[in-house]
């Protein structure tokens, strides 16, 4: 699939390819889908949020893309800030420990 998430037609595009795989998903029944979050930067998030209020007058929940919940990511706006804030040495390194608070380990 070519599309970029930073125009709003190719991000309702995206979204209607991508929502038959969240659970629930039926275009005939009203039964709700379950809630998948769906991240992204900030304008990826505003896009999907646009999109998703273009739908807002279809039918079923489904039609309507209820099943993505739009989320901010942050970590790619917090590694852009140490990139520019922090000397490379440090920054790999804030990363690692990030990394590994992240995950538990």
């Amino acid at each position: 699939m070519r599309k970029n998430e930073q125009h709003e037609d190719d991000m309702l595009d995206i979204i209607e390819w991508l929502h038959p795989y969240v659970p629930g998903h039926n275009e005939e029944s009203d039964g709700k889908p379950v809630k998948v979050l769906s991240g992204g930067d900030y304008l990826t998030f505003e896009r999907h949020k646009e999109a998703q209020s273009s739908m807002q007058d279809a039918r079923t929940p489904s039609a309507r893309l209820e099943g993505f919940v739009p989320k901010i990511e942050d970590f790619h706006t917090q590694a852009e800030w140490l990139k520019v804030n922090q000397k490379p040495r440090k920054f790999k390194h804030i990363l690692i420990t990030w990394q590994w608070c992240w995950d538990g380990s």
